[in-house]
């Protein structure tokens, strides 16, 4: 039996050898993806976004100037910065840092126009081509503009962002100020709504449809690509009308329930 073991393997001992080193190549192939994968895990970023409680507070019914504040703003405020924007808390999470951000926002700018401007006739919502054929949002009032004009392709980028571990105090990302404009005229028009049938058509847009979503794109230090998802869905805590002598001064707090979209 044993010579008949030598005799096949003298026989077939290139064959052998063969088999030998296609396994080793395998074994050698799979220890190698593996390490890649650890290596590539160690340098992954990785975000959370998160949302204060905001306060849109209006000053002056007639040309709509408000401010917007945070929380921790809202008491005492210097006003020093531009209480006109939204900014959310990005954090990165992940065990390396990141580099090249870039935000795209997608909401759905032509349908809420469109409800809003079927809703009331006391402000005309036009999309408008401008500047190098770009669109543009632009509310007027008895045809004077609103509010001024802003441009709907609205992006934002970033250099880097380093681990919380790093850096705890994260990136702030500004919302794209078209959907402010909305969010802030739907609001007001909840304040001077007068009838009980107003104020819920409008309570209904603030809540049902100002969904807003976003797409963050960015590389870690090796150079690969990521991309993640999220979904804001603004909620309200307190709808009020604060009298100021004969003109009224409304203000709303609100937030963002935010979710992950997890792409396949």
């Amino acid at each position: 039996m044993l010579n008949s073991i030598i005799e096949f393997l003298s026989n077939n001992f290139i064959l052998f050898t063969s088999f030998i080193s296609i396994l080793t190549l395998i074994a050698i192939y799979l220890t190698i993806a593996e390490m890649k994968n650890q290596r590539k895990s160690s340098f992954r970023p990785n975000f959370v976004m998160k949302s204060s409680i905001y306060k849109i507070q209006i000053n002056e019914e007639h040309y709509l100037e408000y401010n917007i504040l945070e929380k921790n703003e809202m008491k005492n405020s210097s006003r020093s910065k531009d209480t006109s924007r939204i900014p959310m808390k990005l954090f990165n999470v992940g065990l390396g840092p990141a580099k090249y951000l870039k935000f795209e926002w997608f909401y759905e700018i032509v349908n809420l126009v469109s409800l809003i401007n079927e809703s009331q006739s006391q402000y005309n919502f036009i999309i408008e081509k401008e500047y190098n054929n770009q669109d543009f949002l632009n509310v007027y009032r008895k045809d004077k503009l609103f509010f001024s004009k802003s441009v709907l392709d609205y992006k934002d980028y970033s250099d880097y962002a380093l681990p919380v571990s790093i850096s705890p105090h994260g990136l702030e990302v500004f919302i794209p100020f078209p959907y402010i404009n909305i969010l802030v005229s739907i609001a007001f028009l909840y304040i001077i709504s007068e009838s009980d049938k107003d104020r819920s058509k409008y309570y209904e847009i603030l809540t049902s449809n100002l969904k807003i979503k976003t797409r963050l794109l960015y590389k870690d230090v090796e150079g690969n690509n990521y991309e993640q998802y999220f979904t804001l869905e603004p909620c309200f805590y307190m709808f009020q009308i604060l009298p100021d002598g004969k003109k009224p001064k409304g203000s709303i707090e609100f937030g963002f329930n935010i979710f992950e979209d997890i792409k396949k």
